[in-house]
């Protein structure tokens, strides 16, 4: 994905209310990111760009999501690895209802 359509799925001053609810640690700002762009999957640069994540903090926090099976490698392009949010995760289920269940402005 190109740089300029990240800019087009991802406003970093009009974040959710999952992460006002809930705060912005790095692996709810980047399930925010996903839980946002379902249909999308993005390398880790497309990712850090976007969020403008320390790129120690991504390569912590990643790992951590995919143990817990809420984010997933959808594919490789040569080495690099494109991430997605897991659909089929429980816990993202969960996390949708939470926001889906937050007011605006709460």
């Amino acid at each position: 994905m190109s740089d300029e359509s990240i800019d087009q799925h991802y406003d970093p001053g009009n974040e959710s209310v999952l992460l006002e609810a809930l705060g912005r640690t790095p692996e709810l700002r980047l399930i925010d990111f996903f839980m946002d762009n379902p249909l999308f999957d993005f390398t880790t640069r497309e990712i850090n760009e976007a969020l403008g994540m320390n790129k120690r903090t991504l390569y912590k926090a990643l790992p951590r999501l995919k143990a817990m099976a809420i984010m997933k490698v959808s594919r490789k392009i040569g080495k690099a690895k494109l991430y997605t949010i897991n659909k089929d995760s429980p816990i993202v289920a969960c996390l949708k209802n939470i926001e889906g269940a937050i007011p605006e402005g709460a």
